[in-house]
């Protein structure tokens, strides 16, 4: 059992390394992610069209690491579950006690929240992204200040949505 220990050590170590680079790319995705909304805000389509090829290297080793990251958690998940083959959630195989399974929890709420940030820029930039098509069909908009309404301009027709939920009685 001491030899599966230091496996299973060794690649806790290795995912922690993993994690900590994953991290730092997503920082650096998600700072790209705010120069493309300067870019969209200033209307700056060469300065987006070089955040966006900068954004792409991003991605692919990022990619990578993610990659590396769901190989290392399988190998994990293999080395400790049970042989009857039930799965066992990753959580159990790092109690809060040891210091790399605190480490590796504390780095994936970490990754979670980045995620939970990134995603919330990138519906921003679609926003804004929406908004620089409007305005690059009709630069004139907010050169000159011509209104939309003078210029028979119409802008374009927000699709609304409505949820109902059933009334209960009490």
């Amino acid at each position: 059992m001491n030899g599966l220990n230091e496996k299973i050590l060794k690649i806790k170590e290795e995912l922690t390394e993993c994690m900590k680079k994953e991290i730092r790319l997503m920082r650096e995705v998600f700072a790209n992610m705010h120069q493309e909304e300067l870019a969209l805000i200033m209307l700056d389509r060469t300065s987006w069209n070089h955040t966006l090829q900068d954004r792409f290297s991003l991605l692919q080793t990022l990619s990578s690491l993610r990659t590396s990251r769901l190989i290392m958690t399988c190998a994990i998940e293999k080395l400790l579950s049970p042989p009857t083959g039930k799965k066992v959630p990753l959580e159990q195989f790092l109690p809060d006690l040891e210091e790399e399974g605190c480490e590796i929890l504390y780095l994936s709420d970490q990754i979670l929240a980045l995620i939970g940030r990134m995603n919330d820029q990138h519906l921003k930039n679609e926003n804004l992204l929406k908004n620089y098509e409007i305005y690059s069909n009709a630069p004139s908009l907010f050169r000159n200040g011509i209104s939309m309404e003078r210029d028979g301009l119409k802008p374009a027709k927000c699709k609304a949505a409505i949820a109902t939920y059933p009334f209960e009685h009490p």
